[in-house]
């Protein structure tokens, strides 16, 4: 969607591939955790880091501090000279000041577009040490699919058959384990995830300890010719300088969370591309890196709400979809195992009911605590103030309670006291000097794992007392139900019965094994069969295309990027008949929730400052399509008609007319005196213009004002066609 539907790019120094590497970076980092200093710098939300982390993917006029080049490359940290941090860092006009224009200013900084130079090297390394051979695995797991049809084919032609039944049930059952190894194969494999983290430790570092520096903030807030987005890039700048410096060398991101290896992994892709598509991207749709220099400014800028962990309940799709691949599949096999005569719950499918129960009920409890930790960083915290305000601490029964705590450990220290001097009455002493050091080796480790769960978050004491044992157990429990099949220990009396049934258990000695060709046994079967295979035919039929769809993005080859990105819109375009269905689906559910999000700001379940999410970027051919998908003729014809610039009122993103310079010029008025009179450094007052304004493209080398809004392009982006200026949501243009 960053470019013209027929547009394929495959020159690696153009703006698309640019993004592209952007983009890969982004989607490499969103395995990684990041350190919790980090996310609550000044125990403030996570929007500094997510800010860092834009100005790192996307920015390209940010000047860097020069590297130091020593040995130790391995280092998390990136070797660079000392950056020069003023006291007035935070003031608006220390960074809203012209920028230092000596020889050993620009000494100390790395030429232009090294930040995206460094994005380039490294989204090269990055493409080229990552694991291949994804298709030779597709092709071997498509042994299992034939292997599984041969089983279910041979389990037919012995309908109704006990021990038969009872193999293909386990069969469906574990029908789900290759749903797992091809997400596990999808999923961006780095060769070393410590090496990867180190690298991209390294450039985020890199960037952070340059926002900290004075003079690379003037210059980087002056590459935006927009006021109105100036004095925000200035005020966001200026914030953000100042949470790098409370970052203090931090590694930001601590180890390889992929995979599934983590719970309540939020990462940082689905936060910053929710920002961008809010801020930026969904309003452009097609063609939105037309103009490259206005895209990157919002990109940079974002929203100023959000941040990297907020709970959004479109995760929570993927959630659902994981559980129903393992439920569907453990419920068709619970049918097979059921309804097979001795019809009725025996061990086989009481054991399948045990498992889908307790990874269901798993699943209940690891959403409802994220929600509430989620919900906790914003209305419970006023909701915590209330719950201390109305404590013991003040009223009359703040004695009391300080009375019968004193009387409970002084109760606990004499029973410790007496048992210890009645053990140094009945025991020898030996045994006694034996018994104190253990108990007192005892309670430094009870001392020590009591400290440990101290430093542990919530998540990760839930994760290690609660979960990971009821997941060991439940997963203990499969195994002894695989187990017992495979080796016939389910061939009692007690299994071949329905022993669990209300009546006290039967056992029908006239069919439990011989084989009993009945329509409803046929029934059953081909109903539970159906739905074990269709599940996982299905999931895995969607992490094929998935992987064919974002494989373009991982190639290292640009030739073969391209042909795989045509490929890709092609199929998109073939198949947008679904998509569109969807799209309407999306509409309709679109409004229900903003009720519902009403309803529930009333009641008190969502915070005050949370807002439903908004219709997202969708897919199209032509760029003419807008975040509702509805695009007006006369709005349309003003996109291919050269003229004045004209837009509908309710937009908050102005269109960009495709007009000429010269007829651009026209219609636009010159700006104002007085703003480029206060970018004037003392020095140049009496020449007219500053050296600065001039390479900015403020002032003509004559030092006349040029008369023209048009905004600097980078040094890559085309140059034979002009686009009109950018302006900020907050410049509503009246009709003409």
């Amino acid at each position: 969607m960053a470019s013209e539907y027929l547009d394929h790019d495959e020159d690696t120094s153009s703006n698309f591939s640019s993004m592209r590497d952007s983009m890969y970076l982004l989607a490499t980092l969103n395995q990684y955790s990041i350190n919790g200093d980090v996310l609550k710098i000044n125990r403030q939300g996570s929007k500094a880091a997510e800010g860092l982390l834009r100005v790192t993917l996307f920015s390209k006029d940010l000047r860097l501090l020069k590297r130091q080049y020593v040995l130790d490359e391995l280092h998390h940290a990136q070797p660079v000279l000392e950056p020069q941090v003023a006291s007035t860092l935070s003031s608006s006009q220390a960074i809203f000041a012209d920028f230092d224009h000596s020889a050993d200013a620009e000494g100390r900084l790395e030429p232009d577009e090294e930040l995206n130079s460094m994005r380039q090297r490294l989204a090269r390394q990055l493409r080229e040490t990552r694991r291949k051979g994804v298709v030779p695995v597709f092709v071997s797991t498509m042994w299992f699919l034939f292997a599984l049809a041969i089983s279910i084919q041979s389990s037919f032609g012995l309908l109704g058959q006990d021990a038969v039944a009872h193999d293909l049930a386990l069969g469906l059952l574990l029908s789900w384990l290759p749903i797992v190894i091809l997400c596990s194969i999808v999923d961006r494999n780095p060769v070393s995830a410590d090496d990867i983290r180190k690298k991209l430790n390294r450039l985020v570092d890199h960037v952070r300890q340059s926002l900290m520096d004075e003079d690379i903030c003037r210059r980087f807030v002056l590459t935006i010719d927009d006021v109105k987005q100036r004095k925000q890039m200035r005020h966001d700048i200026a914030k953000l300088s100042l949470a790098c410096g409370s970052m203090k060398g931090a590694q930001f991101f601590e180890k390889f969370a992929g995979q599934g290896r983590q719970k309540w992994h939020y990462g940082a892709a689905h936060g910053i591309l929710c920002d961008i598509e809010d801020a930026y991207i969904a309003e452009s749709g097609r063609h939105w890196l037309r103009d490259e220099k206005r895209a990157r400014t919002y990109l940079v800028l974002g929203d100023i709400r959000g941040g990297l962990d907020w709970l959004d309940y479109r995760e929570l799709q993927q959630v659902v979809v994981a559980v129903v691949c393992v439920e569907a599949t453990t419920f068709g096999a619970w049918i097979v195992s059921y309804f097979t005569p001795t019809v009725g719950l025996g061990c086989r499918s009481f054991g399948y009911t045990v498992f889908g129960t307790i990874a269901f009920g798993l699943l209940v409890i690891e959403i409802g605590l994220w929600w509430w930790w989620d919900a906790q960083k914003n209305e419970l915290k006023q909701l915590g103030r209330r719950a201390t305000s109305v404590g013991l601490d003040g009223t009359r029964l703040a004695g009391p309670r300080a009375a019968v705590r004193r009387a409970w450990v002084a109760g606990l220290e004499w029973t410790c006291v007496g048992f210890m001097q009645f053990a140094r009455a009945i025991l020898p002493r030996p045994a006694v000097v034996k018994m104190v050091d253990r108990w007192h080796a005892l309670a430094a480790r009870l001392t020590a794992l009591g400290a440990r769960l101290t430093a542990l978050t919530p998540q990760q004491r839930w994760d290690r007392l609660f979960f990971k044992p009821v997941e060991l157990t439940n997963t203990a429990w499969l195994t002894y139900r695989m187990l017992a099949q495979t080796f016939g220990s389910d061939n009692t009396c007690e299994c071949m019965s329905s022993i669990y049934a209300g009546g006290g258990g039967y056992i029908d000695l006239s069919q439990w094994s011989v084989v009993s060709n009945g329509q409803y046994v046929r029934y059953y079967w081909a109903t539970g069969t159906t739905i074990s295979v269709m599940i996982t035919g299905l999931a895995m039929s969607y992490i094929v295309l998935e992987w064919c769809l974002q494989s373009h993005l991982s190639t290292a080859n640009a030739h073969d990027a391209a042909i795989g990105l045509r490929r890709v819109r092609r199929f998109r375009q073939y198949t947008y008949p679904m998509r569109w269905v969807w799209y309407v689906i999306d509409d309709i559910t679109h409004s229900i929730e903003n009720v519902l999000v009403k309803l529930c700001k009333t009641l008190g379940i969502l915070s005050p400052t949370y807002r439903p999410r908004n219709i997202g970027l969708r897919w199209a051919v032509s760029p003419m399509n807008n975040r509702q998908n509805r695009v007006d003729p006369a709005r349309a014809f003003s996109l291919a008609t050269p003229g004045p610039v004209r837009r509908r009122a309710d937009s908050e993103i102005p269109l960009v007319s495709f007009s000429s310079a010269s007829e651009d010029h026209a219609n636009q008025s010159p700006p104002s005196t007085a703003w480029s009179e206060h970018y004037r450094s003392p020095s140049d007052a009496g020449s007219g213009g500053s050296p600065s304004e001039v390479r900015r493209g403020l002032l003509a080398p004559d030092g006349h004002q040029r008369p023209s809004y048009e905004r600097q392009s980078s040094s890559n982006a085309p140059s034979m066609q002009s686009f009109d200026r950018s302006i900020s949501p907050s410049h509503r243009i009246s009709e003409v």
